[in-house]
């Protein structure tokens, strides 16, 4: 669901593939509609499946500014009982595959721009940190392999360790069955974890956000 189809004038169909196949589903309603009724839609869902309301909410889908400069789709998380997301997906231009230390450099100095902040409208933003398995895997032809990943997470979750700084891995069930059958990227992280002597700690996407928002930490320079 493409959040970011909230504007003036966008379709409703744009919001989602399925109703581009069957846009009746959507006639007389406006982007913004579709968008609150879905995720309504969900989160009654899962207070009846799992008995628990969602504790934050992650867009499907990133993007590079996140929800910087759109104050509408803030607040609108917030009118739905949202006070933190995980919308901002920064780009690194890497190699598509055989990467060198030059690609695994880029990646590190990109995690500095997927650091959580807060928005002028009081919404946490926890990025998802740069790469994530969409961009290493989900190719026909040219990909990573499962080792380029985690020479990629040793050098990313190293540098958070040294920085005292944030990684939040970005998988998915779907890719990771398939390349990481063996788990192999979580027990790593846990691995990095533990060797650090207390300098780090695993924790849920609401305790970094929670913190961001005691700190009150600004946006990035030139976000909104």
């Amino acid at each position: 669901m493409n959040v970011w189809a909230i504007a003036p004038g966008t379709k409703p169909e744009a919001v989602q593939f399925r109703f581009e196949r069957a846009p009746w589903l959507v006639t007389g309603k406006t982007a913004e509609q579709v968008v609150r009724e879905n995720i309504l839609a969900t989160t009654a869902a899962m207070k009846r499946r799992l008995g628990k309301e969602p504790d934050g909410f992650r867009t499907p889908g990133g993007n590079p500014a996140g929800l910087d400069g759109r104050a509408d789709i803030q607040q609108m998380m917030l009118d739905l009982g949202f006070w933190w997301v995980s919308s901002r997906a920064t780009h690194v231009p890497i190699a598509p595959e055989n990467p060198t230390d030059a690609d695994f450099q880029r990646v590190v100095d990109r995690q500095t721009d997927a650091q959580p902040y807060v928005y002028p409208t009081g919404l946490v933003e926890v990025p998802m940190s740069p790469l994530g398995d969409v961009a290493s895997f989900r190719r026909e032809q040219q990909k990573w392999t499962i080792g380029d990943f985690l020479t990629m997470i040793e050098k990313c979750v190293g540098w958070a360790i040294e920085n005292r700084a944030v990684f939040d891995l970005l998988t998915h069930p779907s890719i990771m069955y398939i390349e990481d059958p063996k788990f192999q990227s979580y027990e790593l992280i846990c691995d990095l974890v533990h060797a650090s002597g207390g300098k780090a700690a695993i924790v849920g996407l609401d305790v970094i956000a929670e913190r961001a928002k005691r700190r009150q930490t600004p946006p990035p320079k030139g976000a909104a």
